[in-house]
């Protein structure tokens, strides 16, 4: 049984059910994306294959994007990305802030494609990025100008670091 069926079967069995969700497999291998909802998705975009240029060389988004377009009723529906940017954990091919900062960007062109295709869309943009909020990866989602999203994470008890309870 994967990992999400049993995420899946573990919350319907407290009582949250989500019949519809998404998964989405990068060129990580073991570290997947998805997304699970108790509304109906009416278009799903899994981004698996982006790559991008570092010094000299070609990378892939380890991880791609899920996204998903979701109806909560006839009035109103959303858009949802979500992504898992490269972690801190050095590797010897490149520097991972460099990486991370790379993957910030194309996740920013389809943020910025999806305002493109609708400049009113409900927009929720969420994931582990694997940075602090005042970093350059996290800076360059946010973006600038009239499409800049808002950051409402709240504060967490020690700064950017998540504390288990």
């Amino acid at each position: 049984m994967s990992a999400l069926q049993e995420l899946r079967e573990s919350l319907k069995a407290a009582g949250l059910e989500f019949p519809y969700w998404e998964h989405v497999t990068g060129y990580d291998t073991n570290i997947h994306l998805a997304i699970l909802s108790k509304f109906p998705f009416t278009a799903l975009r899994p981004h698996t294959n982006d790559d991008f240029l570092l010094n000299g060389r070609r990378f892939h988004v380890s991880r791609g994007f899920a996204e998903a377009d979701i109806q909560v009723n006839t009035n109103y529906s959303f858009t949802l990305i979500t992504a898992h940017l490269k972690s801190k954990l050095p590797i010897p091919q490149a520097d991972e802030a460099e990486l991370r900062q790379q993957e910030a960007k194309v996740l920013r062109e389809k943020i910025d494609a999806r305002f493109a295709a609708n400049p009113n869309v409900n927009l929720i943009v969420l994931g582990d990025l694997n940075d602090s909020k005042d970093a350059g990866s996290t800076k360059a989602i946010i973006g600038r100008g009239k499409h800049k999203l808002v950051d409402t994470r709240p504060a967490e008890r020690n700064g950017d670091e998540f504390v288990p309870a």
